[in-house]
């Protein structure tokens, strides 16, 4: 009988010990399953993060380079305007703008960007210099008639036709060298980083 109930009494230990351990296991898991959940939530809105961060650089970086490129077409219309005293919608200098998108969200660029604005200034001044020629040229040939005129605004176009070149030659290639800098930014934007993929292959 003794032998019996020690029996008993052993075995119910080890149900109740297993049934305390069975517990912690479920307890455990539960714990576990809850850490995991939270973290695929936060590596989830992280990546949803990242993807809405490139979208808006990609965005943004498409509308800096327009109006980089626009920026050709203000001063070409300020140049018929001045110049060759033909129609032309100069408007406001793109350029204010260009230079807040890159300073707000690729100050990667500034330096490139910086050095075309500084460009394309130096080509509009040298428009109003030609400009202010042509017009003192002019007053001194109105007495002679309107050939004399169109001849002394000929004439000066010819003189500066080089150093205009020069200024608007600079402008582009400055162009140029921020498109260049700007086509590599976006190569990085538009790729897909491995903790996205759940690769390690991804471009950076």
């Amino acid at each position: 009988m003794a032998s019996f109930v020690g029996s008993y009494l052993s075995k119910r230990g080890e149900v109740k010990a297993a049934d305390v351990d069975r517990k912690k296991i479920l307890a455990q898991v539960s714990e576990n399953t809850r850490v995991t959940a939270h973290i695929n939530s936060v590596v989830s809105l992280g990546e949803w993060s990242e993807r809405e961060r490139r979208t808006l650089r990609r965005m943004k970086l498409e509308e800096m380079m327009l109006v980089a490129h626009g920026a050709q077409d203000w001063l070409s219309a300020l140049k018929q305007e001045m110049i060759y005293l033909r129609s032309g919608e100069g408007g406001v200098s793109p350029l204010p703008k260009m230079m807040t998108l890159c300073k707000l969200y690729f100050p990667e660029l500034v330096g490139a960007a910086l050095a075309y604005k500084t460009a394309c200034d130096e080509c509009h001044v040298r428009y109003l210099q030609v400009s202010g020629e042509i017009d003192f040229e002019k007053s001194k040939a109105l007495a002679h008639g309107e050939l004399a005129v169109a001849k002394a605004q000929t004439a000066v176009v010819d003189r500066r036709g080089d150093a205009l070149l020069r200024a608007s030659t600079d402008s582009y290639e400055r162009l140029m060298l921020l498109d260049r800098e700007a086509t590599k930014l976006m190569s990085g934007i538009v790729s897909v980083p491995s903790a996205v993929t759940g690769s390690d292959t991804g471009s950076q």
